[in-house]
């Protein structure tokens, strides 16, 4: 009896695992339907629809990892950036080695301009991976975002020796090239982004700012039409195409590109500057200060807006300064001479220099007197010019020619004596009672 038992109890546990495992693979099979059904949807750019038949496969097997994985990158693709992380966070919890899941969230988070976070994906991606191409080229974009161009532009040219027919690895090289001030080189690698994708919108809006940089600004407003083509609600195409616009003077149209800008997205700083500089370039100075005012409330550090508003208040206060010469309604019909700024400040000039030359001359006469002739005391001069003038001591007499006020024999005060003897005699002179004579012979 007891192994009768025993044969029914085998018997009806190998009939439940007939019935049920069949029912367990169609069950799984229904989540690889959805799965399938998911991935249908996403090649026809349906994604919504996408995430809604992945969300049931996962619903049917919670550990379907490349279902998880594979709605965050619709979500990528629906701009729900924050959604498609958490998607790359499951499929990672399942596998932590999923290199792929790795990758991408690091892209996601590149768009959150999460950059120290995406940097570190893309390292992760990198150690599982080392030649893995699309992580390379995301870890470039990050440390662009960083501002570490040097390191940016290392890491897209190894991600170029994985795989040089990458349209999106030139067009992040071509950026970094662009910040590190080497516009033709930046250039070269649109180029060959285009070359290899000639309808990829940002290499074709990264063309235009290189271009606008070189100052060839007929070809970069070809360039920001050729965006605008492609796509028209690109809202940097349309600041692109107001700076090339700007910089060929063609104010008004510039402003109208600007506007669009706006209008697409409000947040663009760069795009109210530039509205900015078109309608100071108009002489509409308070609008222009006003969206100066609205860039810098958007971006404080916008050190452009910054300047650039500086220069409209400039602008605007000479505007508004008086003419040197008042405007009147009714002038004289003999118009009065009007005296320039430049009269008024040479002016005093040539009366400071008159003086000068005045007091120059006083002092050549002075000292030509001085030498040749005798200082005047105003009252009448007897004066007889010798052939030379020789000093006699007072006292004895001796010829002195050593230059000395006092004779070297006697001591006595020397006196200028003609060689014909005529002293010369100011009736009025020097007072010479008032001068301590030396002893002889000091």
């Amino acid at each position: 009896m007891e192994a009768m038992n025993k044969i029914v109890f085998f018997s009806g546990f190998i009939l439940l695992v007939l019935i049920v495992c069949p029912l367990v693979t169609a069950y799984d099979n229904r989540a690889v339907q959805y799965y399938d059904e998911g991935n249908n949807f996403a090649s026809i750019g349906q994604y919504s629809e996408a995430v809604a038949s992945y969300d049931k496969a996962i619903a049917i097997n919670p550990d379907y990892v490349e279902a998880w994985y594979n709605r965050g990158l619709a979500l990528y693709y629906l701009n729900r950036y924050t959604d498609a992380i958490a998607s790359y966070d499951k499929a990672i919890a399942i596998n932590p080695n999923y290199t792929e899941a790795w990758g991408n969230r690091g892209i996601a988070l590149n768009h959150l301009v999460r950059y120290d976070e995406a940097l570190a994906a893309h390292n992760k991606a990198i150690e599982l991976d080392p030649n893995y191409a699309l992580a390379w080229n995301g870890k470039g974009n990050a440390l662009y975002g960083l501002g570490r161009y040097d390191e940016a532009l290392a890491a897209c040219n190894k991600a170029l020796e994985l795989d040089p027919n990458e349209a999106a690895a030139w067009n992040n090289k071509g950026r970094a090239l662009n910040r590190l001030g080497r516009y033709d080189e930046a250039l070269a690698a649109y180029n060959k982004a285009l070359e290899l994708d000639p309808n990829h919108v940002i290499a074709w809006n990264n063309k235009g700012n290189a271009l606008n940089n070189l100052g060839r600004y007929e070809e970069a407003l070809v360039a920001s039409n050729k965006v605008i083509e492609l796509d028209p609600n690109k809202a940097a195409a349309w600041y692109n195409k107001g700076n090339a616009l700007n910089n060929l003077g063609r104010y008004d149209e510039a402003l109208g590109a600007f506007n669009k800008a706006i209008e697409l997205d409000p947040k663009i700083a760069a795009a109210w500057n530039g509205k900015g500089n078109a309608l100071s370039s108009l002489s509409r100075y308070d609008e222009a200060l006003a969206a100066y005012n609205k860039a810098l409330e958007l971006d404080p550090n916008d050190a452009y807006a910054q300047e650039n508003r500086k220069i409209a208040l400039q602008k605007q206060n000479q505007a508004q300064q008086p003419s040197a010469t008042p405007i009147q309604q009714k002038p004289p019909t003999t118009p009065l001479p009007q005296q320039t700024k430049q009269q008024t400040q040479t002016t005093p000039l040539w009366y400071f220099l008159f003086g000068i030359s005045a007091i120059l001359m006083i002092v050549i006469v002075a000292l030509y007197f001085r030498k040749h002739g005798k200082k005047s005391t105003g009252k009448n001069v007897q004066y007889i010019p010798p052939v030379s003038t020789s000093l006699f001591c007072i006292n004895c007499g001796t010829r002195d020619d050593t230059g000395s006020r006092f004779c070297t024999v006697c001591g006595g005060r020397l006196d200028a004596q003609s060689i014909s003897g005529t002293v010369i005699k100011p009736d009025v002179g020097y007072d010479h009672s008032k001068e301590d004579l030396p002893k002889k012979g000091q």
